[in-house]
């Protein structure tokens, strides 16, 4: 996948216009992926980063926890075997949602926790979401944050900028305020999709004990 980075410090014009096309490109297919598998009209997340920085840090956070759902949920009733009942799916179902809804997104224990002990997420899955998670609190507890932008309600911690896009920014002076948010959008396109792979790859046994690799491409 072409690095947006890359592309804004190259010398020829046209390279750096085909590695940021790529990009945005990739990036939106994976979020058109996203809207079919999450049931949401088109566009609700295709342009994520013309959207205000709140807006973008809502739409974020609430896919990311469908997206933990349904993480749980496969863990638990895949690779049963096919002489399962129905019933019994069923019931690992219900079983399912009842535990997602009784948690909450962060803490001990919690949905990231659990996804993440069952091989659903690994580390930078889990701190990607923590990070839009701590953000997503900000603006949710002080109405005064509605119309301030990530960089304002950031946390000072040197690795948070890290987490929150997979890498790709290391200090928020690296990229002013409107690039950030493609790069914060384009960590999202990378959490679905890889959580998108992981939910279609085979499983070896009941309630997520299988191995899944830490890097899925």
């Amino acid at each position: 996948m072409a690095d947006y980075r890359d592309a804004a410090g190259g010398e020829n014009a046209d390279a750096t216009n085909s590695a940021a096309t790529q990009f945005l490109t990739t990036m939106a297919d994976r979020l058109a992926v996203a809207e079919d598998r999450l049931s949401v009209p088109h566009g609700t997340l295709a342009r994520l980063y013309t959207e205000t920085d709140h807006n973008l840090v809502i739409k974020i956070i609430a896919a990311c926890e469908t997206m933990l759902n349904e993480l749980i949920e496969h863990s638990m009733t895949s690779g049963l075997g096919l002489g399962v009942s129905q019933t019994k799916i069923r019931a690992l179902k219900a079983a399912a949602d009842l535990l997602t809804r009784g948690l909450s997104l962060q803490g001990r224990p919690s949905k990231i926790s659990l996804a993440k002990s069952l091989n659903m997420l690994d580390t930078d899955d889990a701190k990607f979401v923590g990070a839009v998670a701590r953000i997503r609190n900000r603006y949710a507890h002080n109405i005064r944050n509605s119309d301030s932008r990530i960089t304002d309600l950031a946390p000072s911690e040197p690795d948070f900028w890290k987490n929150l896009t997979y890498g790709l920014i290391l200090k928020k002076e690296e990229v002013p305020d409107d690039l950030l948010k493609i790069f914060v959008t384009q960590a999202f396109a990378n959490f679905l999709h890889i959580s998108g792979q992981r939910i279609h790859i085979q499983s070896g046994g009941l309630f997520g004990l299988l191995s899944i690799p830490d890097n899925v491409d």
